[in-house]
């Protein structure tokens, strides 16, 4: 009996867990330059989730992944950020522009506080951050 209730336990907790995070990017096209993309990112992660399996947005009309050049994230907007997850990087390979905006809090305190080097494995177009 105890062994069943540790078990429900631990799958409603993973369960919690997963099921809280998620990332959703709203995507348009680049005003800039023809055949690229802009991704505005929403997260939810206040568990500094880093394993994540999908991004979730509807996608334009000519649109893969490949085109997406520009990524954008604002902590007012759209939540706060603590960790860079790398599906970020490894989804979209020719991300040459990464902008966050207002990452840090009313005390100053930086929202980002783990980024690895693994987070950017896949960015190797990167320009700027």
């Amino acid at each position: 009996m105890k062994i069943k209730v540790i078990s429900l336990f631990l799958t409603i907790s993973i369960f919690k867990f997963t099921s809280s995070a998620s990332i959703e990017c709203q995507y348009s096209a680049s005003p800039f330059t023809e055949n690229e993309f802009e991704c505005w990112l929403k997260i939810n992660n206040p568990e500094e989730f880093d394993n994540f399996s999908t991004i979730n947005g509807t996608h334009p009309s000519g649109f893969s992944y490949d085109l997406v050049t520009t990524l954008y994230h604002d902590l007012y907007a759209n939540g706060p950020m603590t960790v860079f997850p790398k599906i970020l990087c490894n989804t979209f390979r020719n991300l040459k522009t990464i902008s966050l905006m207002n990452m840090k809090t009313s005390d100053n305190i930086l929202q980002i506080t783990t980024i690895t080097a693994e987070s950017f494995n896949g960015c190797s177009k990167l320009e700027s951050f």
